[in-house]
């Protein structure tokens, strides 16, 4: 009798079936693009905020509403609530995670609740965190001065508290700032004399509960847009203006500002200028009548004249 060992080749094709066979291996293994770190934290921000419509057992870069890939290193790059109805919960410490993440955009979440998660500060490659009309509330983690890619910060109409964050604009990059309808209190820091981007800056504060005068370092800053409205500011507003500005839009009103107007030069740019509801002094200084304005709205002041359009 031989001592060789006969093999079947029916055997052998089918233990070939077994280890090699696409169809018997998990889906998450095959053709699946989403990175697995991405897809964990996706998952525990799913968890977190009750995402209804993320399927753990598909590709998350193929099929998850407001999930976008880079298309050649397969990593998350835009996490968006855009397609999503709505969310019920909290944001996950886990968003952190996500260190590709170029846009966050919760937009009309009212049901999204709990604090900004401190973590937002690992995204070292955001340009955009625009979480707007949520739930979110208490006060704002002091990180965005150090995200080095960030052009555009959009916390408004949420119920945020306690002071602005001093830090933010000392952010390189940043260019737009929005923090106007939540409850934040307290001075408007000198740092937001200091904006090191080079670029346009757009600054929205309105309809907070913000106090006190503004900080003198503003006199070196050259907005294209500052809106302090529904405020409870006060004193000298004057040093934002200037013929050396390039400011176009300004909006003080509603709030306990008193300078006298005769001595502001307003800028070659500006087009509107809102500083109803104050306690401003003096005239209209006739040179304004020729300038560049369409919009002047000086009324409930202490002035002489009262303006309320020019055409």
């Amino acid at each position: 009798m031989s001592n060789n060992t006969y093999t079947s080749p029916n055997l052998v094709l089918l233990s070939f079936i077994l280890i090699f066979s696409p169809a018997l291996l998990p889906i998450t293994y095959c053709h699946e693009r989403c990175h697995p770190s991405d897809k964990r934290a996706l998952l525990e921000i799913k968890k977190s905020a009750n995402v209804p419509n993320w399927n753990p057992r598909t590709d998350c870069c193929e099929s998850w509403p407001g999930v976008v890939c880079d298309d050649a290193t397969n990593r998350v790059t835009t996490l968006s609530s855009v397609v999503v109805d709505d969310l019920d919960g909290q944001i996950s410490l886990s968003i952190g995670n996500l260190l590709y993440l170029k846009r966050l955009s919760y937009v009309t979440l009212p049901r999204l609740i709990g604090p900004l998660p401190p973590t937002i500060a690992k995204l070292e490659n955001l340009e955009v965190l625009e979480i707007r009309a949520t739930g979110l509330s208490g006060p704002l983690p002091d990180i965005f001065g150090s995200m080095k890619m960030l052009t555009i910060l959009d916390l408004s109409d949420n119920k945020f508290s306690g002071s602005i964050p001093s830090s933010t604009p000392h952010a390189p990059n940043i260019g737009f700032v929005d923090l106007r309808s939540n409850k934040l209190h307290g001075q408007i820091p000198k740092q937001f004399g200091e904006f090191k981007s080079k670029g346009v800056i757009h600054l929205y504060l309105s309809s907070n509960n913000l106090s006190g005068n503004l900080p003198a370092t503003l006199a070196n800053s050259n907005f294209d847009t500052i809106i302090l409205s529904r405020n409870m500011l006060e004193g000298d507003a004057s040093m934002l203006f200037g013929t050396n500005k390039s400011i176009g839009f300004v909006d003080l009103s509603w709030n306990k500002f008193e300078f006298n107007l005769p001595n502001v030069r307003i800028p070659r740019n500006l087009s509107f200028l809102d500083l109803s509801h104050n306690m401003i002094t003096g005239e209209i200084p006739h040179v304004w009548i020729q300038s560049n304005l369409s919009y002047l709205d000086v009324s409930y002041n202490k002035l002489c004249i009262f303006i309320c359009n020019i055409a």
